[in-house]
């Protein structure tokens, strides 16, 4: 993945004016989450990709990237959760489904040459198991907080 201007090209809405003065693809995210969704204990969120491209060919690719990653609902939650158990801030958290609901590819820009944009909306729904830890620079793990209170 190439650096735009320093940034990854996957970006919050702040970002998007360090982005937007290059020729690369780049996406823009935004999410929303609700406390819980249609189960009780499951959370649901939807997070949805703004892309920005050149070209219908760099649209569609990314776009047919995303799509194929995230329309298989608890399969889709397999790699996801493999990479989030990985992360220190995200252990606890768990996707039970992952599923794209909405896309829209290839829309013309105002200005005449400007870039192509497409959306891609994203429905996860998770559990929480999340508890407060701590890293232990001794032995070079996470501590949960009744190992911390046993110490």
């Amino acid at each position: 993945m190439q650096l735009i201007n320093g940034l990854i090209p996957i970006a919050a809405l702040t970002d998007e004016p360090r982005l937007s003065d290059s020729d690369q693809p780049y996406l823009v995210y935004g999410y929303s989450e609700q406390n819980q969704g249609e189960y009780v204990g499951i959370c649901t969120g939807y997070l949805s990709f703004r892309i920005s491209a050149r070209t219908m060919a760099q649209m569609t690719e990314i776009i047919t990237a995303l799509a194929e990653s995230f329309q298989w609902g608890a399969d889709s939650a397999v790699p996801v959760n493999a990479w989030t158990s990985k992360n220190p801030d995200l252990i606890g958290i768990r996707f039970t489904a992952i599923n794209t609901t909405y896309i829209e590819g290839g829309e013309p820009s105002e200005q005449e040459g400007g870039p192509l944009y497409g959306l891609i909306s994203i429905r996860y729904d998770y559990v929480s198991h999340r508890q407060q830890k701590q890293f232990d620079e001794a032995t070079g793990t996470w501590l949960t907080q009744s190992q911390i209170n046993s110490l």
